[in-house]
């Protein structure tokens, strides 16, 4: 008897211990989880209608669909949430809402579609009040902007105004952003705030990005985007008017490795252009570098094309298809384009005889007007 009331005791004891370790993982479990709850702004318009969760780095996350006003999402924290807020996304044909919430482990948020961010901690609070803000300031220069538009139907505006305006609002959203991070240093608040300000970096040539980033903590530093961000606002910088060009290796029409050392600075004004052959204004672009290159020649100025993707043989067929008589470079990785920040195509930068960059984003008229200036050529108007 004894023996047997032993053995109960063990098997208690040890049905004790699982049990106290099953509630610990279930209490563990549910400390991880998190949940959000949504309601739609019309019943009638969005009923039916699916909803997305996404993060620009991991992808979709889920979906629901909008049933009596309302959606669900939840699921189990993971660290990678930490990189930036989980977008709630509607794209239906009539509407386009986009709300952010921050996930943390064991929280439960809500949202209304109508609403920048998730409510339910301080930092979904506060990251809405900030995000409500900047729209609050775009808002009203946008509407600003709408006035001298029609002040424009009746008279001329001076380009001067309306660039007045959008640096005005570009500064007054960078100052609301540094206000925040004063209170958020080193959380997901504070890297949307300092992506703001590195994204309108190229509208304040004053802006000293290292002396904004220099008290925040990992949590933003060293956040992917935020380094993504930076490396590209650095890359302006260094590729604004004003600065001296940035030395690139490519190679030329015959395979040849080539810098852009070889052609920039060397005492003759210089066109970078950026092209492709699967763009058509491009190709439009190219009878009127034609003329300046006959024009020309290279007593006063020198044209440099580059070609940005393709491969060797497609530059070699183009270049014999239109006749280009200039040096043509490959930028197969996009090495160039990415350094010298080329957004869209065509682009064409001019460099002085120093090799320090003039003007941008030229094309057509603003390319002819620019050179006449520089080249000192009434003829060219």
């Amino acid at each position: 008897m004894r023996k047997v009331h032993k053995q109960n005791l063990i098997l208690a004891a040890i049905c004790i211990l699982l049990i106290a370790e099953a509630s610990l993982w279930s209490i563990h479990y549910r400390k991880q989880c998190w949940e959000i709850k949504g309601t739609a702004p019309d019943a009638l318009t969005f009923e039916g209608v699916r909803v997305y969760l996404e993060n620009e780095h991991l992808g979709p996350i889920d979906s629901a669909i909008i049933r009596d006003s309302k959606f669900r999402f939840s699921g189990k924290y993971s660290p990678q949430y930490e990189c930036e807020p989980l977008r709630i996304v509607v794209r239906a044909p009539h509407a386009h809402y986009v709300s952010l919430a921050i996930v943390e482990p064991n929280t439960k948020l809500t949202v209304d579609l109508k609403d920048f961010s998730a409510k339910g901690t301080l930092l979904n609070e506060d990251l809405g009040q900030y995000l409500y803000d900047c729209d609050s300031i775009e808002g009203y220069y946008y509407s600003e902007l709408r006035k001298l538009s029609l002040e424009a139907l009746e008279s001329p505006v001076p380009l001067s105004r309306l660039d007045s305006l959008y640096f005005c609002m570009q500064n007054a959203i960078v100052e609301r952003s540094e206000k925040t991070l004063q209170v958020h240093p080193d959380d997901l608040v504070g890297v949307e705030a300092l992506a703001a300000i590195l994204v309108r970096s190229n509208s304040i040539p004053s802006l000293n990005i290292n002396e904004v980033m220099k008290d925040l903590g990992p949590k933003i530093t060293q956040n992917r985007h935020i380094i993504e961000l930076r490396k590209a606002a650095i890359r302006e910088m260094l590729t604004r008017e004003g600065a001296l060009f940035t030395d690139v290796e490519l190679v030329d029409s015959h395979g040849h490795p080539v810098k852009l050392s070889k052609y920039a600075g060397k005492g003759k004004y210089t066109i970078l252009d950026f092209w492709a052959s699967w763009c058509k204004p491009c190709i439009t672009q190219m009878a009127l570098l034609n003329k300046l290159a006959g024009k020309y020649s290279t007593e006063k100025l020198d044209i440099i094309g580059i070609h940005i993707g393709g491969s060797l043989e497609e530059l070699r067929i183009m270049r014999q298809k239109l006749v280009l008589n200039w040096p043509q470079l490959l930028d197969e990785e996009r090495k160039a384009a990415q350094q010298y920040n080329v957004m869209f195509i065509p682009e064409a930068i001019l460099l002085d005889p120093n090799g320090c960059i003039i003007a941008r984003n030229l094309g057509g008229k603003q390319l002819i007007d620019t050179l006449s200036h520089y080249l000192d050529d009434p003829e060219l108007q």
